[in-house]
């Protein structure tokens, strides 16, 4: 289940400000705003990644977590931050759908 996490609770659970990870888990943050077009298709394709893997997704707005987005220099939207342990890897942009699943695979090795 794909959950919006503010600001405050991104930096309480997943990414403290200084930038250490805070989860275990499989985690991708999805920065998106209400009136980015990208960023509705690349939810539709979050809904089915959520259904066929083993990963939390949470939506971050960037209308709301303006700091956040200007500590992690998100230039663009949809950007998505995969955590796995300490390994971040980070792509903005839509894609279809088989090359997010190649690069969600690839970065969670």
């Amino acid at each position: 289940m794909i959950k919006t996490l503010t600001e405050s609770q991104v930096r309480k659970n997943v990414l403290a400000k200084d930038g250490k990870v805070l989860t275990k888990d499989l985690v991708l943050l999805d920065f998106y705003a209400d009136w980015c077009g990208p960023c509705k298709e690349m939810y539709t394709m979050l809904k089915q990644i959520d259904k066929d893997f083993n990963i939390k997704i949470y939506k971050v707005d960037v209308e709301e977590a303006k700091e956040l987005v200007q500590t992690l220099g998100i230039r663009g939207i949809p950007s998505l931050y995969l955590i796995n342990g300490d390994k971040v890897s980070v792509t903005s942009g839509l894609m279809p759908i088989d090359k997010l699943i190649d690069w969600i695979k690839a970065s969670s090795e």
